[in-house]
C-alpha cells in the first residue's frame, strides 16, 4: 500500500482486475463506500490476567486475519485459561506459579506468530535476529 502511485480507489479496483475469477464476479458490483485502507492493526495487552479475570485470545492479542492464527492462539490460550483456573482453586499454594506460568505462555504464543508473519511478509535481511519493536517485543 505504501508504495502505490494512484489513488485508492484505482488501486483496489486494479489490484481485483488482477484476478480475472474474481473480476469477473464482481463485473457489476458497486462500491458500497468510499475504499479506506488502513496500517498495522495488531495488538497486544500489557497484562494476560487480573483479580477475577483471565485474557484468552483477541482479548489479549490480535495479530493478522489472513495468516489465520485467531482460532488457534483462542483455543490454546483458554485451555491453558481453564488449567490455571483449576490449578488456583483447587491448589492455591500454586496459584503464583501457575498464572507465571499463563503469563509466559500467552506471550509466547502472538511473539512467536508475529516474527513468523515478519519473516513471510518482509524480504530477507542479512542481520534478522530480532523483530522490529512493532512486533510483540
Amino acid at each position: 500500500m505504501s508504495t502505490r502511485k494512484v489513488a485508492l480507489r484505482e488501486f483496489f479496483l486494479s489490484t481485483i482486475a488482477l484476478c480475472p475469477p474474481l473480476a469477473e464476479r464482481l463485473a457489476d458490483a458497486e462500491l458500497g463506500t468510499e475504499v479506506e485502507a488502513t496500517g498495522n492493526y495488531s495488538y497486544t495487552c500489557d497484562h494476560t490476567h487480573g483479580s477475577n479475570y483471565f485474557l484468552v485470545g483477541d482479548a489479549y492479542a490480535f495479530i493478522d486475519p489472513v495468516f489465520s492464527s485467531g482460532v488457534m492462539l483462542a483455543m490454546t490460550s483458554a485451555a491453558a485459561a481453564a488449567e490455571t483456573i483449576d490449578e488456583c482453586l483447587h491448589r492455591p499454594q500454586n496459584a503464583a506459579r501457575a498464572l507465571k506460568r499463563y503469563d509466559r505462555l500467552l506471550r509466547h504464543g502472538p511473539k512467536q506468530f508475529s516474527w513468523f508473519i515478519y519473516r513471510v511478509t518482509n524480504p530477507p535481511c542479512a542481520n534478522c535476529s530480532s523483530a522490529p519493536a512493532m512486533f510483540f517485543a
